[in-house]
C-alpha cells in the first residue's frame, strides 16, 4: 500500500487524495452556472406577471441540471448544453443592439453572458472533438 492510500481522513473511510486542479472546461461550466443564478434578481425585475417568473424560474433550473449532466460528463449533457448555450447566445448577440439603446445595464449583463456561453461551447467541443479544428491555408 502506497503512504498516501493509507493515510485516512478523520471520521471518512476515503483515503486522502492529492490536490487536482479544476480542469478549463469544468471552469467554464461552473462560470456559466453561477453566472445564471448571478443575473436572476435583474430578470425578476423585468417580469410583470408570476406565471412569467415561475417560467423563468423552471428555465433556469432546467439550465442547471443540463450543467450539471455535463459536469459529470455525460454525452448527452453535453450536447443538450452546447445546445442550449449556443442558441442563447445567438439570440443575446442578436437582441443586443435594443438591448443597448434601452439599458446599459442588461447590455452589459448580456454582453458578459454571452461572452461566457460562446467560450463554454468553444471549450466543450475543442476538448471532445476527436478531430482537432484547423483552420484552412492560403498557398
Amino acid at each position: 500500500m502506497s503512504s498516501t492510500s493509507s493515510k485516512l481522513i478523520l471520521g471518512h473511510a476515503s483515503p486522502i487524495r492529492p490536490h487536482v486542479p479544476l480542469r478549463f472546461d469544468t471552469t467554464i461550466t461552473l462560470s456559466v452556472i453561477a453566472w445564471v443564478i448571478f443575473e436572476i434578481p435583474w430578470i425578476i425585475g423585468t417580469y410583470a406577471t408570476f406565471e412569467r417568473a415561475a417560467a423563468m424560474f423552471v428555465a433556469k433550473a432546467v439550465f442547471c441540471a443540463v450543467a450539471v449532466l455535463c459536469l459529470r460528463n455525460s454525452r448527452i449533457g453535453r450536447y443538450v448544453f452546447l445546445f442550449i448555450c449556443f442558441v442563447s447566445a445567438v439570440s443575446i448577440i442578436f437582441q443586443f443592439p435594443s438591448v443597448y439603446r434601452n439599458s446599459y445595464l442588461f447590455a452589459a449583463l448580456f454582453s458578459i453572458e454571452a461572452t461566457l456561453k460562446l467560450a463554454a461551447c468553444i471549450i466543450i467541443l475543442t476538448k471532445y472533438n476527436r478531430v482537432p479544428i484547423s483552420l484552412p491555408t492560403v498557398s
